[in-house]
């Protein structure tokens, strides 16, 4: 009910098209949710990755070295302005209405994973700082799967800092603490947006580290 005070207060519009007709949404509205990009329809992508910078099969990372994880999933594509501004807003405005709206986005699609165990990826310390929680844990609280926050981050140099290969040459930038999850279920490494894949790789090397060999990776949107 707060929220909808506050769409009426603010005049919120969609986003993307700037239509008032956003219901159940905030900042988008149903019509340009029915055009973004949904990443497991495309026909080019990479089965290991899902980089959807190639023209066929495997793409030259993968092809050069096949990935630690067995199966991962993304959502929707990060190429969209809509959902980068949707995300920004979340994760920098700390917006209650982009939330609402990425929860609602994500949902349905992680009804086949509500018997899984989720792994956070840890967020940057500035980003801790400035919110008070993690975004991604935050979105899967809300949604009522079990997760934990079994890995933590070991560097004293900021990831961001890197060049792609120094992100996937360092080595133990992650600590896996493999009491804080249910070994009874099927673990999944999940992560909010996966861009180079060095977050995903630092997660999957930490839990291979502790001999957890199988496990899945889920982000919710694919640059």
């Amino acid at each position: 009910m707060i929220n909808y005070i506050k769409k009426f207060i603010i005049n919120q519009r969609c986003i993307s098209c700037n239509s008032i007709k956003t219901e159940p949404y905030y900042y988008i509205c149903p019509k340009c949710i029915e055009s973004l990009t949904l990443v497991d329809t495309l026909e080019k992508i990479c089965p290991f990755c899902h980089d959807t910078w190639i023209n066929k099969g495997v793409c030259q990372n993968c092809f050069n070295k096949k990935p630690l994880w067995q199966n991962i999933y993304t959502l929707y594509s990060y190429k969209e302005n809509v959902m980068k501004q949707l995300i920004h807003l979340y994760k920098f405005k700390d917006s209650s209405l982009a939330e609402h709206d990425l929860i609602l986005l994500i949902k349905p699609h992680l009804i086949p994973f509500k018997d899984y165990h989720f792994i956070i990826t840890p967020c940057s310390a500035k980003t801790l700082k400035r919110l008070g929680y993690n975004p991604v844990t935050r979105i899967i609280q809300k949604l009522g799967l079990e997760y934990s926050e079994s890995l933590s981050k070991n560097q004293t140099q900021t990831i961001k800092k890197l060049k792609r290969q120094e992100r996937l040459e360092t080595s133990k930038t992650m600590i896996f603490h493999p009491e804080k999850i249910n070994t009874t279920k099927k673990l999944i490494i999940v992560d909010d947006v996966f861009t180079t894949g060095s977050t995903i790789i630092q997660a999957s090397l930490a839990l291979n580290n502790h001999n957890f060999l199988s496990f899945d990776i889920l982000c919710f949107f694919r640059s």
